[in-house]
C-alpha cells in the first residue's frame, strides 16, 4: 500500500518534482515522509477502497489552497461521505478524469450532478447508493407547505437542497454528515429513538442549554435563525399559525403529540426531524388525549354536553364536539371572540350568540350579579360531566336541613357562609333563611326554586354604589426594582342601609390595556380595618418584573354586615365602584458610560460629553460619567471654540454595568488678527 500511495503522489506531482530544487534539505524530506506515514494508520483502520485511499492521499490539505501537508500537491481536504461512500461511487475510478454522479445513476459533468435530495429522497438508481437514508419527499419541517416561507427566508421545496444545507451545511466530503448541527450538539446521535431529549428545543426553545450556540452558528453563516416558540405572540412579527408554547413540555416526546401526526409506528428521531407536521388547531383531540402533554379531554368530561354536535353520532366524542363551543383558536385564551359560554345557549332574554340553543333557558346575571360560572364551578376540571358543577356536588348538600336532595338550596350557600368560604364566597344570610326558600325566592323573587335561583335580585338599590378617588402614587416614574405605594379613598354616601366600605382592589394593565399584568388584587385599609363609610386604602407595587408604561386601576367595594355579628362584612351584590386609574412609568435598570477626556496628554476640564439621553461636563481630572438605560450609544465630546470635537460609536451599555469611552481632543491652531481702527 505504501508503494501505491507514493506512486500515486509521484504521478500527481511529476511536473512539480521535475523542477524540484535538488537542494531540498534532508530535514524537509523527512518531515514529508513523517506526515505521510502519520495517515497510514487512518487509511489502514478505515474500510476504504484502494481508489479512495489514493484520492485522499492527495486530498489532504486542511489549509487549501495552501499545500498544508507539504507533499508538493495542493488539493482540498476531503473524506468519504458518512465515512462509507467511496470516492469512486460519486466520481468513478480514474482520478485524472473526474466525473460526477447524475440523478439517473450515470456519470457526467458537474453542472448536472446529483445533490442531497437525489440520494436521500428518491435514491439514485445506482448500486452504490441503495443504502442512502431516506427522508420524506416533500420534506416537512415547518408550519407551511413550502416549509420555511411562512416564518422567513429559510428554504422552499422548489430547491430542496437549500433545506439540507440550512441544517447540515455542505457535508458531501465529510465523515460526519450532520454538519452544522454538531456545532451546538457535538454529541448528537444520528437516528436515535424519540426519547426524553431536546432535539427540537435546541433550535426552537430559548431556554435550551444549546440555544445560544445554535443562534451563533446560524448567525455566523448569515442565515436566519429558527423560529422561537415562546417568543410571545409572533415570530419576527409574523403571527400566522403562531402558537406560544410557554406552558408546554420541551422534550422531543412532548412535541410528538402535536407535530408527529405523519410519523410511522416506531419512528426514530431522524424521521421525526424530517417529517414534522404543523399542529392542526382543528384537531383538538390530537393533543387533548391520553399520553399527551396537553390536558386530556374524554367523553365523560363533556357529560350532558356530549351530544351538542351529532355530526359523528350520539355519545361519540370528536373534535367536532369541541369546536361547537370553541369555534376558533382557543389557545389565545378563551374569550367571546373564540368561545361560546353558558349564557350563549341558555339565555332567554337577549337570544344568545350560539347557533345551537338549549331548551333550558335562563336570564343571565340574575342571581344578584354573578355569572353562570360563579355557581356552576367545574370542580377543578377543564370540562364538567354534570353541567351544574359543584351546585350538584353532594359535599355542598346539608349545610341546612332540607328535604331537597338533588340540588343545593339557598341555605346551603347562604346561611353561615361568608366571604372566605369556597367555592362560592356567598354572603351569609343567617337564621332568616329557612326551608321556605326551597319553594321560591320569597323576598328576592321567583315562584319556584329553579326560577328563584336564576332570577334572584338583591334588595339593596344597585345604583347606590361606592365611589373611589383617583389613585395617587408616591412616584410616577421609577427605576425597575423600586417599590411604589398606591393610595386612594373608597367611600359610600349615606344613607345606604347597613352598607359600609368592605374592601378595595387594584389591577395593573399594559399601556394600551390589551394585557393584564396583575389581576384584581386586594388593597388594605389604611387604619387596619374596613368598618366605616369612608376608608383610605393602600397597596405596595413591586416593580422587579416591570419595565415600560402601565395603567394602574383601583376600585372600591361596598358591603353589609353578616347576620352573624362575629363574622366580617360581605360585599353586596353588584356594589363595586367604577374604576379610576393612574399611570406608572418603570424605567429599566441603567448602566454607566465613564471615561477620561484629554488633550495634548493632559486632562481636559470643561468639555461637554453627551449621548442620546445624558450629558456631563468633565471635571479637573478630565473624567465624566453618564447614567443611561441599557442600549448601544454614540458618545460625542466637544469644547468650543478651542478644540475639535470627537465621537466614539457602538458603546454597549448593559444593566448595572459600566462601559468606558476615553477620548482625546485636538487643540485647534491659533492665529493673529491684526488691523487698525480709525475714527
Amino acid at each position: 500500500m505504501w508503494a501505491n500511495i507514493i506512486s500515486n503522489k509521484n504521478n500527481a506531482r511529476c511536473i512539480a518534482q521535475s523542477n524540484e530544487n535538488s537542494s531540498l534539505s534532508l530535514i524537509l524530506k523527512a518531515a514529508i515522509v513523517i506526515l505521510i506515514l502519520s495517515f497510514l494508520p487512518l487509511l489502514a483502520g478505515a474500510a476504504y477502497s484502494d481508489t479512495t485511499k489514493k484520492c485522499i492521499s492527495c486530498h489532504n490539505d486542511t489549509g487549501y489552497p495552501a499545500d498544508s501537508d507539504m507533499d508538493g500537491v495542493a488539493a482540498p481536504y476531503k473524506r468519504p461521505h458518512n465515512n462509507n461512500t467511496m470516492c469512486e461511487s460519486c466520481h468513478e475510478a480514474d482520478p485524472h478524469i473526474i466525473k460526477f454522479i447524475q440523478p439517473d445513476g450515470t456519470y457526467a459533468g458537474k453542472s448536472t450532478a446529483a445533490s442531497c435530495p437525489a440520494c436521500h429522497q428518491t435514491i439514485i438508481p445506482n448500486v452504490n447508493f441503495t443504502l442512502a437514508f431516506q427522508i420524506p419527499a416533500t420534506l416537512r419541517h415547518s408550519s407551511d407547505p413550502l416549509n420555511g416561507s411562512v416564518w422567513g427566508p429559510y428554504w422552499s421545496n422548489s430547491n430542496p437542497k437549500e433545506a439540507c444545507i440550512y441544517c447540515h451545511n455542505i457535508t458531501l466530503h465529510n465523515i460526519l454528515p450532520l454538519g452544522r448541527i454538531l456545532e451546538w450538539a457535538p454529541g448528537y446521535i444520528i437516528d436515535g429513538p424519540i426519547g426524553s431529549n431536546f432535539s427540537c428545543a435546541n433550535c426552537h426553545y430559548k431556554g435550551s442549554a444549546d440555544y445560544s450556540a445554535m443562534i451563533a452558528s446560524f448567525t455566523a453563516a448569515s442565515l436566519p435563525t429558527p423560529p422561537e416558540i415562546t417568543n410571545g405572540t409572533s415570530w419576527n412579527g409574523t403571527s400566522t399559525r403562531y402558537f406560544n408554547h410557554s406552558i408546554r413540555d420541551y422534550t422531543d416526546n412532548g412535541c410528538v403529540p402535536c407535530h408527529g401526526n405523519s410519523l410511522a409506528p416506531g419512528a426514530r428521531m431522524s424521521e421525526f426531524l424530517h417529517n414534522v407536521n404543523y399542529a392542526d388547531m382543528n384537531n383538538c383531540l390530537g393533543c387533548h388525549r391520553s399520553g399527551s402533554s396537553a390536558p386530556e379531554v374524554n367523553a365523560n368530561d363533556l357529560g350532558s354536553h356530549i351530544d351538542l354536535n351529532l355530526t359523528n353520532g350520539a355519545g361519540n366524542l370528536t373534535s367536532e364536539d369541541c369546536r361547537t363551543c370553541h369555534f376558533t383558536d382557543p389557545h389565545k385564551g378563551a374569550n367571546v371572540s373564540n368561545t361560546y359560554y353558558c349564557y350563549d345557549c341558555h339565555n332567554k332574554s337577549v337570544g344568545g350568540r350560539a347557533p345551537i340553543r338549549s331548551s333550558k333557558k335562563f336570564d343571565d346575571k340574575k342571581h344578584g350579579e354573578v355569572t353562570c360560572i360563579n355557581c356552576h364551578v367545574a370542580d377543578g376540571r377543564y370540562h364538567q360531566g354534570n353541567p351544574r358543577g359543584s351546585v350538584a356536588n353532594s359535599s355542598y348538600i346539608g349545610r341546612f336541613v332540607s328535604t331537597i336532595t338533588n340540588t343545593t338550596d339557598c341555605a346551603d350557600c347562604h346561611r353561615a357562609a361568608n366571604l372566605d368560604d369556597a367555592p362560592f364566597n356567598a354572603p351569609g344570610g343567617g337564621t332568616h333563611i329557612d326551608n321556605s326558600c326551597s319553594s321560591g325566592g320569597g323576598c328576592h323573587g321567583g315562584s319556584t326554586f329553579i326560577a328563584a335561583v336564576h332570577t334572584t335580585t338583591p334588595l339593596d338599590n344597585l345604583q347606590k354604589k361606592p365611589i373611589i378617588s383617583v389613585p395617587t402614587l408616591d412616584y410616577s416614574t421609577v427605576t425597575q426594582g423600586t417599590d411604589v405605594n398606591i393610595a386612594a379613598i373608597a367611600s359610600l354616601t349615606p344613607p345606604n342601609g347597613n352598607a359600609l366600605v368592605d374592601g378595595a382592589q387594584y389591577r395593573i394593565n399594559n399601556s394600551d390595556n390589551t394585557q393584564t399584568i396583575l389581576p384584581w388584587t386586594p388593597m388594605a385599609a389604611s387604619d387596619g380595618n374596613f368598618d366605616s363609610l369612608s376608608e383610605g386604602v393602600a397597596a405596595r407595587i413591586n416593580t422587579n418584573n416591570l419595565t415600560g408604561t402601565y395603567n394602574i386601576f383601583v376600585r372600591g367595594m361596598g358591603g353589609g354586615p353578616s347576620q352573624n355579628p362575629l363574622e366580617r362584612y360581605y360585599p353586596m351584590n353588584g356594589d363595586i365602584s367604577p374604576v379610576k386609574s393612574v399611570t406608572l412609568v418603570v424605567q429599566p435598570l441603567g448602566g454607566f458610560i465613564n471615561g477620561t477626556i484629554t488633550s495634548g496628554g493632559s486632562a481636559l476640564e470643561g468639555a461637554l460629553v453627551s449621548t442620546t439621553s445624558a450629558s456631563d461636563i468633565t471635571g479637573p481630572d478630565g473624567t465624566y460619567s453618564l447614567s443611561v438605560p441599557p442600549d448601544t450609544y454614540t458618545v460625542t465630546v466637544s469644547m468650543e471654540p478651542t478644540h475639535d470635537s470627537s465621537t466614539t460609536s457602538n458603546v454597549v451599555v448593559t444593566a448595572l454595568n459600566t462601559s468606558y469611552a476615553n477620548m482625546t481632543l485636538s487643540l485647534r491652531p491659533t492665529g493673529t488678527i491684526s488691523g487698525t481702527i480709525t475714527n
